[in-house]
């Protein structure tokens, strides 16, 4: 059950895998991981702009791709 609702989150409309979905994924995955690691070392979280950067990337990419996928044609 689990692994299904896995797979059909990184499954799109048609069917295909989406490699964005999962690349937004394990970015956010790693985020979230940098962040705990600092929670645990009882030390300031403060993220460099490069990191915000990327995940703010790969989001702005995954919007874009469903703008353009959404579209409909003429």
């Amino acid at each position: 059950m689990k692994l299904s609702l896995l797979n059909q989150f990184f499954q799109e409309n048609n069917g295909q895998f989406s490699s964005v979905r999962a690349q937004t994924w394990l970015v956010i995955l790693c985020f979230c991981a940098d962040w705990i690691v600092h929670i645990v070392r009882d030390q300031a979280f403060v993220p460099d702009i490069s990191i915000v950067g990327i995940v703010l990337g790969v989001l702005g990419l995954k919007v874009t791709q469903k703008f353009a996928e959404d579209k409909p044609q003429q």
